[in-house]
């Protein structure tokens, strides 16, 4: 079973197991049954149309292009975030996004700043290079200047 990604970005490889599932498989495995079975009964005719049937599924399915889920920048963008590994300039750092009840997002995201942002304080999203987050210190904009510090959950 091929694993790997195919070189467009999004779409899966033609043997992975998205595009040849359970269902798939079932259904080539039951129509080359049949058509094994109709070659030994000697119904020739009906084993050729099952082949057929097999390969022209197996082609359809080939040819699906099947589109992976991708993060969408859109919802990213603006939302507010928890530095958990500080971002120096130059340097990626690590954040959770904050949900609108407060709450942090489970998944964990790289992050650039062209300004220094410590651990623990709150920044917000402006942008999103490939799967890094960009992101701007918001301690100003929160306190009028004073910085504002969250322990980690």
């Amino acid at each position: 079973m091929d694993e790997k990604l195919s070189d467009v970005p999004g779409e899966a490889s033609l043997f992975s197991l998205v595009r040849f599932g359970p269902g798939a498989i079932t259904i080539l495995s039951f129509i080359t049954i049949m058509a094994i079975l109709f070659y030994v009964l000697g119904q020739r005719t009906f084993a050729l149309l099952l082949s057929g049937l097999a390969v022209l599924f197996f082609a359809v399915k080939s040819m699906e292009r099947i589109q992976l889920p991708r993060t969408e920048e859109k919802k990213l963008i603006g939302e507010m975030c928890l530095v958990v590994k500080a971002v120096r300039r130059g340097q990626q750092g690590v954040v959770r996004v904050l949900r609108h009840d407060g709450t942090m997002e489970s998944e964990l995201w790289s992050a650039e700043s062209e300004d220094e942002v410590e651990e623990g304080t709150k920044a917000r999203v402006i942008g999103m290079r490939s799967i890094v987050l960009l992101i701007v210190s918001s301690t100003a904009e929160m306190n009028g200047g004073h910085e504002e510090k969250v322990g980690a959950r």
